[in-house]
């Protein structure tokens, strides 16, 4: 069983999600809506 992800699959899941997410190399991650440089 693999628990990766290939960038294919994510793309076409992302492409029906409601939500954002980013790819981080092995698996979805939810983005907040902020980045770094608005927490500081």
């Amino acid at each position: 069983m693999s628990l990766t992800m290939p960038v294919r699959e994510f793309l076409d899941w992302k492409a029906r999600q409601s939500q954002r997410f980013a790819f981080d190399g092995f698996q979805p991650v939810a983005m907040t809506g902020m980045c770094k440089r608005q927490v500081r």
